[in-house]
């Protein structure tokens, strides 16, 4: 089944069986997860999801209705 696969590459769509995508998905979930846990035992600074999404509702100028 095709799939659109963003991470860190330009988009391309490509066909591979769900065990291999989910597999990929995972490792790269731990790769993060280790990387998220040397950040923070270094003192690094956390964000939560909300900050972000902030951010980007007073860039664009507020909140608008759909």
């Amino acid at each position: 089944m095709p799939r659109l696969r963003t991470r860190e590459q330009p988009p391309a769509v490509v066909t591979e069986r769900f065990g291999d995508f989910d597999a990929l998905e995972e490792a790269a979930e731990e790769a993060l997860a280790r990387e998220e846990e040397a950040v923070l035992a270094e003192g690094g600074l956390t964000v939560t999801m909300a900050e972000p999404a902030a951010d980007l509702i007073a860039k664009r100028g507020g909140c608008r209705s759909a």
